[in-house]
């Protein structure tokens, strides 16, 4: 009887285990999935300008910046997100690089990422990258990413995530992060080291949508010109990086300013159109617009004033 009770009690342990082994190994699937969709809502470009000017009491005091997200293979197989941060004026020339590492945690839930700060003294071949070996893992400012309802929720805890200033105060911070295929948010408070949130650096939010930077060839008819007369047309070229979140850009002629200004708008909920308008400088009232829908990879117009073929810059 005692070896029937032993027998039994092993074949429960054995199934029970066995069970538990089924059950993380599919948890760990589904997060495998759910890593990969994190990492391509995070590979994108967004930017802060529009909510800057359509939401500005509900946005932190932020200057115009963009956020490209790249994804690298490593020799591995493992694929890490190279963020870059850069002000729109500017988008060449990032402020800000990161190196972000994503992992699935065997004894805790969610997905964990890792950060590598990038000095911009650091150069490397995003082909020829192996490994993280030669970067330094910013300590105790991991961010664990859980699935939600509407897309993914991230936190970083103000416990471990600090630095010392200049005075040798250690300066926490606390981070809250969401992102879904339309925004990208950030809230970020800074406290000191009783917890308690700085004076100067009260919480504020980034809001980041989705921008497409564009690139224009096009061509201006001057005032009295025949529409069919070639000659007459007249390249013009952008004075600053277009793009769709409705910034108006001045327009040239060559080495001369002209009259006119570009702004380019998304259309929500209809990424293949854009509203597109010409203007005078200093003046509200359009001269034209046009709510076009991409064709062939462009979006593309060919009566006067202006001739244009806008397409969306790599």
């Amino acid at each position: 009887m005692k070896q029937f009770i032993f027998l039994l009690f092993g074949f429960i342990f054995l199934f029970s285990a066995s069970h538990q082994a089924i059950a993380q190994d599919e948890n760990e699937d589904i997060r495998s999935i759910q890593k990969e969709e994190l990492l391509g809502l995070l590979a994108k470009r967004y930017s802060n300008f529009h909510p800057l000017f359509e939401s500005p009491d509900i946005v932190g005091n932020f200057p115009p910046i963009v956020q490209t997200g790249k994804l690298i293979s490593l020799a591995t197989g493992e694929r890490v997100l190279l963020l870059e941060q850069s002000f729109i004026t500017n988008v060449t020339d990032p402020f800000r690089r990161q190196l972000l590492r994503f992992m699935i945690p065997s004894r805790s839930e969610g997905i964990l990422q890792i950060t590598y700060p990038l000095p911009s003294s650091i150069e490397f071949e995003e082909e020829s990258l192996s490994d993280l070996s030669a970067f330094e893992r910013l300590p105790g400012c991991e961010v664990r990413w859980q699935k939600g309802a509407d897309g993914f929720v991230g936190s970083r805890t103000a416990e471990r995530c600090y630095f010392v200033d200049e005075s040798g105060q250690q300066v926490h911070l606390r981070s809250q992060f969401q992102v879904n295929s339309e925004q990208l948010v950030l809230d970020e408070t800074v406290l000191n080291q009783e917890g308690e949130p700085t004076a100067e650096d009260e919480a504020q939010t980034l809001l980041l949508e989705p921008i497409r930077l564009l690139q224009l060839e096009a061509a201006l008819l001057p005032a009295g010109a025949e529409i069919d007369d070639a000659d007459a047309w007249m390249p013009v070229q952008l004075e600053n990086q277009l793009h769709d979140h409705g910034q108006r850009v001045n327009l040239r002629l060559g080495e001369l300013a002209s009259p006119y200004q570009i702004r380019v708008t998304f259309v929500p909920e209809q990424p293949n159109m854009l509203d597109i308008t010409l203007f005078s400088v200093g003046y509200s009232q359009p001269i034209e617009q046009w709510l076009i829908e991409k064709e062939n990879g462009a979006w593309t117009q060919t009566e006067a004033p202006l001739r244009f073929v806008l397409r969306e810059q790599d």
